[in-house]
């Protein structure tokens, strides 16, 4: 029997800052006595090729290891500098600004007197960025944060918009807004509100991703109408 993971973070992506679980399941056991014939599960979490993690534990009453692997996460993700957003700044400012997402995967085995056995790999390559979710979040869905869009003839149709990587959730519908708004902005659009300085730069952010169907040229988002 081969240890396997039973559990890992949510697909496409999930918050670094909650619980992000991975399970480990089939530590050896000698099939004449029943008992353990190994030490520790093994996991190991890479990032780009690079061992960022290598993780120890023994098996708990069920015979399991749970992972909670989210402070390892939360070394490799950050908030943009201040300002990185203004118009007109372009090129490696942008490019080399923060690393707001991490892709990560995973190897796993066990440990037997010290010496290491790697079962398998993920080929799966995971991603976190830098939000929160609340603790009891296990199951994260991303879902509400992915747009659904198909084709519709030669264009593409926008079943289900995504939402925004923001806690800011105060809003008017353009049917609110009467003291003047372009007249691209029907009555079921719903426009943020947040209260900035002067000197304020603030953004929203997406996520640059959706479920396609049978789209025409649709791999992300490509534009916004401000």
């Amino acid at each position: 029997m081969a240890v396997t993971i039973s559990q890992s973070p949510n697909i496409p992506f999930d918050q670094a800052y909650g619980p992000n679980p991975v399970t480990l399941t089939g530590i050896p056991v000698d099939p004449v006595t029943g008992l353990l014939a190994a030490d520790k599960y093994v996991l190991q979490i890479f990032r780009n090729g690079t061992k960022i993690a290598d993780l120890r534990q023994s098996p708990n009453s069920v015979a399991l290891a749970i992972f909670d692997i989210q402070n390892t996460l939360q070394n490799f993700v950050a908030p943009s500098p201040n300002d990185i957003e203004q118009t007109g700044l372009i090129g490696a400012d942008l490019h080399t600004s923060a690393n707001e997402s991490t892709p990560y995967g995973f190897s796993y085995g066990y440990e037997l007197n010290g010496v290491v056995t790697i079962d398998g790999s993920t080929t799966e390559v995971y991603l976190d960025f830098g939000g929160t979710k609340p603790y009891y979040a296990v199951l994260y869905s991303a879902a509400p944060y992915i747009p659904v869009v198909t084709a519709s003839g030669l264009c593409n149709s926008v079943l289900k918009r995504g939402d925004v990587f923001s806690d800011v959730r105060t809003f008017r519908l353009g049917s609110e807004i009467t003291d003047g708004k372009p007249p691209w902005l029907t009555s079921i659009t719903r426009v943020y509100e947040q209260n900035v300085t002067i000197d304020d730069m603030t953004t929203l952010s997406f996520y640059n991703g959706g479920s396609f169907t049978n789209t025409v040229q649709t791999a992300g988002i490509e534009a916004f109408t401000f």
